[in-house]
């Protein structure tokens, strides 16, 4: 019997010591298995443990009945009444632990039905004032994905107490996606209130003041059913399912009603399920966008990109359109130098030649010049000097006789002679470092000067030897510049254009969900053939107004 149990199996060991037998008791009684009765010492001796842990264990098994105690030749000793003892107290111990999991599930199921009973009673909160309607407002949106609106409009968005706060609310309801339907009367304030539905992300029912009284705002948002008083600022929630599905029917029914009134409302719909409509989504989404301070620096950065690459593009555009004046004007100026006599340049000196036919052959070919190509501002004939102060002398010039080019030139409040450079022999008064080149080849130079800013193109003319005896000199100012580039680049319209693309792209970026919407809408086959009879359209005009006009 000894062996048998000092080898007891690890599963056998672990069922008595759950039963409630210790390690010390255990090792008790297969010690007293071993030799049917031993004293206190005995047992300490044999087991190595300490009498006072010893007779704590040994109190525990008499009381048990597992254990008696015996007086044998005036000495106590402890033996095992028998092993069926052992195994009724192990019945008895499981019967008591069966019990007990019995009764802590029965109590267990009995609170668990006194919250169920304590579900069904009508629970009630209170708020007041400011602090308290914004807590209220911000609690419904914990409630439902829809709330529903009985909504007495008594002032202008501009007067609304509440209205910074309104905006904060829109943002989070729009992000948390609770949608608002509203019950209003079918006043100038309701209506204008139902005009801002697609930027509130809400949908707006207008009924006439007879038909509904509407005294205070009533909101149901799940089961409960919140009743805001803004004129005392005190608010009032009630938990209360079946009060709440009542009145949501109530709502939809009067909803329902005024549709057959006015028509089919898309927003109409259970609200376990709330569709809300395209525009709306878009445009409080758009909103929703301008309002953050994050879209304010954004969109100042998307101004900042915008207006640097549309500069970059109108100055690149620019100095293609200066390349092609530059160029123009060297044309003329080099076409026209070939058709100058340089005999004619030769018999003209001074103020006195100006009345020889040579001169006037001179001016008629200058002024013919001018006035068969645009946007030259002077056509003139200029002979190099040999005095580095005044470099250049008029031969003649296209403006000679003209009143309207003599006038003070410097603004210093007098007409001087070199300000109307115009007769034969007057010569410029400044130096001219590019003379070298001038009479060298065909060239041109931008210059800015009393005359204003132009681009001064020349040519040298030649006598029947080779020799340079004057420059033919082309002026044509920068407005051609300026029109040739408005005509080819608009500035603004590009400018526009970038930013809203970079806005669209912010857009998609935000609101994931609207741009797949927008996708599926334009891969209806009614969006098809909408958008192919509006490309009809446009191509028949555009073939009109190439053809006809």
């Amino acid at each position: 019997m000894l062996s048998s149990l000092e080898t007891l199996p690890t599963s056998i060991e672990a069922y008595l010591l759950e039963a409630g037998f210790s390690s010390t008791e255990l090792l008790i009684l297969k010690r007293l298995l071993e030799d049917d009765a031993l004293t206190l010492r005995q047992i300490a001796s044999k087991t190595g443990k300490s009498t006072g842990v010893l007779d704590q264990a040994l109190k525990k098994l008499l009381r048990r009945n597992i254990v008696t105690k015996e007086s044998i030749n005036d000495t106590i000793k402890y033996a095992i009444v028998s092993l069926q003892s052992i195994a009724k107290w192990v019945e008895e111990d499981t019967q008591q632990k069966r019990e007990m999991l019995q009764r802590r599930r029965q109590n267990f199921d009995a609170f668990i039905h006194s919250l169920e009973m304590n579900q069904k009673r009508p629970d009630m909160q209170f708020y007041d004032g400011d602090e308290g309607i914004v807590l209220a407002y911000r609690k419904l949106l914990e409630f439902s994905k829809e709330t529903l609106h009985y909504f007495p409009v008594v002032c202008s968005i501009e007067d609304d107490p509440l209205r910074d706060f309104r905006v904060d609310y829109f943002r989070e309801r729009r992000r948390r996606g609770v949608f608002s339907r509203f019950i209003v009367h079918n006043t100038p304030l309701g209506r204008r209130f139902a005009s801002r539905d697609p930027f509130e992300y809400r949908k707006t029912l207008l009924i006439p003041e007879d038909q509904h009284p509407i005294s205070f705002e009533k909101v149901i948002a799940g089961d409960v059913i919140a009743c805001f008083n803004h004129g005392e600022k005190r608010v009032c929630f009630l938990r209360y399912p079946e009060l709440a599905e009542s009145e949501r029917r109530l709502f939809e029914r009067v909803w329902k009603q005024q549709e057959n009134v006015l028509g089919p409302t898309p927003a109409a719909v259970p609200s376990s399920t709330p569709v809300v409509p395209l525009s709306t989504r878009t445009f409080s989404s758009v909103r929703e966008f301008f309002l953050t301070k994050k879209s304010i620096a954004l969109f100042a950065s998307f101004a900042l990109i915008a207006g640097t690459v549309t500069y970059g593009l109108y100055s690149e555009n620019f100095n293609l359109n200066v390349q092609r004046v530059r160029e123009r004007g060297m044309a003329i100026a080099t076409t026209a130098a070939t058709q100058i006599d340089a005999n004619d340049i030769n018999q003209i000196h001074s103020g006195m030649d100006a009345k020889k036919p040579e001169f006037q052959a001179l001016l008629k070919r200058l002024c013919l010049i001018k006035s068969k190509n645009e946007n030259i501002l002077y056509v003139y004939i200029d002979r190099p000097t040999n005095d580095k102060n005044e470099p250049w002398e008029v031969v003649a010039d296209s403006g000679y006789g003209d009143p309207t080019l003599i006038k003070d030139w410097n603004h210093d409040g007098k007409i001087e002679d070199w300000e109307q450079l115009n007769s034969p022999g007057q010569r410029y008064p400044h130096p001219d470092f590019d003379q070298e080149t001038e009479l060298s080849r065909v060239s041109s130079i931008l210059v800015e000067d009393e005359w204003g800013n132009y681009y001064d193109s020349s040519a040298p003319i030649y006598d029947r030897n080779g020799k340079v005896v004057a420059v033919l000199f082309v002026d044509i100012g920068l407005q051609q510049v300026r029109e040739l580039t408005a005509q080819s680049f608009t500035a603004i319209l590009c400018f526009i254009g970038i930013f809203v693309l970079l806005v669209f792209i912010r857009l998609m970026a935000f609101n994931r969900s609207l741009v797949m919407e927008m996708w599926i809408i334009l891969q209806l086959r009614q969006t098809l053939i909408a958008l192919s009879i509006c490309v009809g359209i446009l191509f028949i005009v555009l073939l009109w107004f190439f053809f006809v006009r």
